[in-house]
């Protein structure tokens, strides 16, 4: 009961990470050549941790590099799609006329792109014409203040999520003291 007891004795949502890195400490290979650092069974854990929070979150970078579905895929059970966060100040996952899968696929209902006013409102206005829903937050710099991100969370009752990449968004969580679980 991770989540529900953060959520009972805290009264906002368990940001959680996940990262996995190589013995030297990178998280990706060089020279991208493979797509994954782990094996099967890792990656078949990270679904079943995905089935249990209420949200997943990544980086635009992650996005524009990996493409990822953001979706629990374990075996015996159908596809599920919890919230899955794309957190992007720049808004530069939608400057592509070929938009990424958590934009397009079945379950883009449940994307919530989390930016800036530094994104500009036109792209805000593409997103939520195909059917995905946009969180600004007020912010000097590009990056999303996460306390307010926290807080948006508590307000539409997201119990949870989970961080999974890329490098720069964690770095970024752990900097801003908003990351309760790695």
């Amino acid at each position: 009961n991770l989540i529900f007891n953060h959520w009972i004795t805290h009264g906002g949502p368990l940001i959680a990470a996940k990262v996995a890195s190589t013995l030297d400490g990178k998280i990706a290979c060089r020279t991208g050549e493979s797509r994954w650092i782990t094996n099967e069974a890792a990656r078949a854990d990270v679904h079943r941790w995905r089935r249990l929070f209420p949200g997943i979150g990544v980086g635009a970078l992650t996005v524009l590099k990996d493409n990822p579905r953001l979706t629990a895929r374990c075996a015996g059970e159908a596809e599920w799609s919890p919230w899955r966060f794309v957190f992007d100040g720049l808004l530069r996952t939608v400057v592509d006329k070929n938009l990424p899968a958590v934009f397009t696929d079945e379950f883009r209902e449940r994307t919530i792109v989390v930016t800036t006013p530094h994104g500009g409102l036109g792209y805000v206005r593409k997103l939520r014409e195909i059917g995905i829903k946009v969180w600004i937050f007020e912010s000097a710099t590009q990056r999303v203040p996460f306390v307010e991100f926290r807080k948006k969370c508590a307000e539409e009752r997201i119990a949870g999520i989970l961080v999974e990449g890329g490098a720069q968004l964690i770095s970024e969580l752990i900097r801003a003291r908003q990351l309760d679980y790695l």
